[in-house]
């Protein structure tokens, strides 16, 4: 499956560089989630909106392959860390998993 590695934030920017130069594997428009692989093997990169503006970078790491399920896992458990980090402790939950 996928294991989550950590968070940071990235910009509008971030956003459109992955989505035109890394192999997208999900593009959900109606929750609105982008992900992509990572330079990485292995690993593979979620973009959730950030409710300050831009987006949150989501690591995680792949044990396995990529198959429909496992996207439909990623973008569910990606939502969830998206309604956790939006929230009104999300700051809390940010310091945990973030990138340094």
């Amino acid at each position: 499956m996928f294991t989550l590695v950590g968070v940071t934030s990235a910009a509008l920017e971030d956003y459109m560089q992955y989505l035109i130069w890394r192999p997208v594997l999900r593009h959900d428009f109606l929750a609105p989630i982008l992900i992509v692989e990572s330079k990485h093997p292995g690993h593979l990169l979620a973009f959730v909106p950030r409710e300050a503006g831009g987006n949150w970078l989501l690591i995680y790491r792949l044990d396995g392959s990529v198959s429909e399920t496992m996207l439909d896992n990623l973008t569910a458990d990606a939502k969830h860390r998206e309604d956790l980090l939006n929230r009104y402790d999300g700051a809390e939950w940010f310091a945990q998993w973030r990138l340094r």
